[in-house]
């Protein structure tokens, strides 16, 4: 078994857009990814309980093959939404043949009339980093007070030397 460097990266990138607010992990239902596929998912609800978005990471645990990463909106458009997902190139027909040996008409399909766009990877972590806000600022320490003491003499001194 051999351990897919990239993916360990992609999981990464996946982990710091969502800021690792991982709201559930199951395992992967399907069969076309293997035993191992599980599911990270990271939700943010708003104060009425109501879904704002998901994003969602489809991974190998043995070996970190990324197999899809997704990602839905569910307030754009009033309330319509819209849904973006990503597969390694890899795995993609695997899934399609699946979806179609299981009778689904649309592989593609998110929710209701709403399909995934397929698209590449960098856009799909851009709208999971815009969904989920930008990751916390560490404040800035204040200067002690003889510091700015120290700045405040300088500048006075600068200006009467003038």
């Amino acid at each position: 078994m051999t351990f897919d460097h990239c993916g360990a990266l992609r999981v990464n990138r996946f982990l710091n857009a969502c800021r690792f607010l991982i709201s559930d992990s199951e395992k992967y239902c399907w069969s076309c990814y293997g035993d191992n596929a599980q599911i990270l998912e990271a939700t943010i609800r708003l104060p009425n309980k109501e879904f704002k978005c998901q994003a969602q990471i489809i991974i190998n645990t043995m070996t970190h093959t990324v197999y899809e990463i997704s990602v839905a909106d569910f307030k754009w458009n009033k309330g319509k939404g819209r849904a973006f997902k990503w597969y390694n190139p890899d795995y993609s027909l695997i899934h399609d043949v699946e979806a179609a040996r299981r009778g689904i008409e649309h592989a593609d399909q998110a929710w209701d009339d709403v399909n995934y766009k397929r698209t590449n990877e960098a856009t799909v972590l851009r709208h999971i980093k815009s969904l989920f806000g930008p990751a916390p600022r560490k404040k800035k320490k204040k200067a002690p007070a003889p510091r700015k003491l120290a700045k405040a003499f300088k500048r006075k001194k600068a200006v009467k030397q003038k």
